[in-house]
């Protein structure tokens, strides 16, 4: 079934960014500037919906389809197409082996396509719960949409 709320955090190159469950938080240092956003858990345009939807939500949102698997490495490739018109993305590719997501490929409707891998994956990890709240520092400006 589907996830009731998905905790993310990421640090890296980019802005940080914390999903809490309810809302979706990205701190542009550099901007000094923090945007809040609340998550859409049913929408097709909301990559939370990818990592926590049920299969019965995908298959409503998406057109899935495998496109390549390898029974020997249990490599597997799944295109998912949105049935929606109104997302700004043309599709994503899901590659997973031996049952762990490995990349999300996402070919956007500007004929861009961005790469999102992912390694060193630990799942249920107790986590303290400062890693998902947001603390906005001073003289960082709030933008909710």
């Amino acid at each position: 079934g589907a996830l009731s709320n998905l905790s993310i955090a990421m640090l890296g190159l980019g802005p940080y960014i914390i999903a809490d469950g309810k809302f979706l938080w990205v701190y542009d240092v550099d901007l000094a500037q923090i945007t809040k956003r609340k998550i859409d858990y049913k929408s097709a345009a909301s990559p939370a919906m990818l990592l926590s939807g049920s299969f019965r939500d995908l298959t409503k949102m998406f057109t899935i389809k495998l496109i390549y698997h390898a029974a020997s490495k249990e490599d597997v490739w799944f295109e998912l197409q949105p049935k929606a018109k109104d997302v700004l993305y043309r599709s994503i590719r899901l590659h997973f082996q031996s049952n762990r997501l490995l990349s999300m490929q996402i070919d956007d409707s500007f004929d861009q396509e961005s790469v999102i891998k992912f390694s060193d994956i630990k799942v249920n990890q107790n986590l303290p719960t400062r890693l998902f709240q947001m603390k906005i520092p001073k003289g960082v400006d709030l933008l909710e949409t």
